[in-house]
């Protein structure tokens, strides 16, 4: 059984996260910290905006609007309340002190053998050093190895970066045949979604965030799959990624496993992977099959619906996400 936690807050830097009593970490927690933009003057904010100011800021703390909309001042505040919670006026905006000014996303990870006892309801505590949001996903995966679970942990990757940016996990070396990869990433911001491309397997994990706070997917996808070139052979697997498919183009070579998207007759917006080494016709077919699972021919393609492919990555408020693979042993 897999327990993956992300947590979001303001210095989670140097937060300290604890596994379940009787757990076994994968590994230390993976971060990604990001400081929010400088105030700037005359500027339209929402309430999900968060700022540095850039003067009167000994405390290196940040601030957030604490209305729906406002507009800051042509010059910028002195001095800003250095007491948490506390509240700066800027023109028609009210700035609430939200704490120290580096934000992060923090994942960790830790497993053990289910036992009987374990059931849906279990309870499983985590301990973190501060007051954090966060978010867990627990899984149980079979046939693993009760001895050796763990066969390869990858590098983590992490991103500040702006607003659907995309994250790609690095790839792994799998040391031993048939391993169950399971990525995990871990993402903050209002709006947030996880809709996770893995290499060619299409969408495998879809989990949305409304509020200010982390949401985090523990995915998988096994070696042994059909399409791969070298289906459950020990070796590299990866880099994989959320990036979504390209369009469907005329009279090219797709190898096994591409996923492409219908630029036209697909009203469902699906993605399509090549069962085979194919080449596509000079014209795209009029009408896709729109079943999941179902089949659609083009050139000598065969194509199948794998489900939709709107795989978006709003970030809106931080812009900040997590992710790595890692690689469970099968049982023998």
């Amino acid at each position: 059984m897999l327990s993956v936690v992300a947590i979001q807050g303001a210095g989670a830097s140097a937060a300290t996260i604890t596994a379940p009593s009787g757990w076994t970490a994968v590994t230390p927690t993976w971060p990604c910290s990001v400081s929010p933009p400088d105030w700037t003057a005359s500027n339209s904010y929402t309430n999900n905006s968060v700022i540095l100011p850039t003067v009167g800021n000994p405390g290196g703390y940040s601030f957030q609007p604490s209305g729906p909309s406002c507009t800051s001042g042509a010059t910028e505040p002195a001095t800003w309340n250095q007491t948490i919670d506390q509240t700066t006026s800027d023109h028609t905006c009210t700035w609430v002190n939200e704490g120290v000014g580096i934000w992060e996303v923090q994942i960790a990870a830790a497993w053990r053998i289910a036992t009987a006892s374990d059931g849906p309801l279990t309870s499983l505590t985590w301990g973190f050093s501060g007051n954090f949001l966060g978010s867990v996903v627990n899984t149980v995966y079979t046939n693993v190895s009760s001895s050796t679970p763990i066969d390869v942990v990858g590098s983590p990757v992490c991103l500040a970066g702006p607003a659907g940016a995309f994250l790609t996990a690095s790839a792994v070396k799998t040391s031993v045949d048939n391993d169950m990869l399971v990525g995990l990433f871990g993402a903050a911001g209002t709006g947030q979604d996880l809709l996770l491309l893995l290499g060619h397997l299409t969408e495998i994990a879809r989990e949305d965030d409304f509020a200010v706070g982390p949401v985090n997917s523990n995915t998988f996808i096994s070696t042994r799959d059909p399409f791969f070139p070298q289906a459950g052979v020990a070796g590299w697997y990866g880099p994989f990624t959320k990036i979504p498919p390209a369009d469907w183009t005329a009279s090219h070579n797709y190898a096994a496993g591409t996923a492409i998207v219908p630029t036209v007759g697909n009203p469902g917006g699906y993605a399509f992977n090549a069962s085979a080494f194919c080449t596509s016709g000079a014209s795209e077919p009029g009408t896709w099959n729109q079943t999941n699972g179902q089949t659609t021919s083009d050139g000598t393609c065969i194509w199948t619906n794998t489900g939709p492919a709107d795989f978006s990555a709003s970030q809106t408020t931080i812009g900040e996400s997590v992710g790595l693979l890692l690689g469970l042993e099968p049982g023998s």
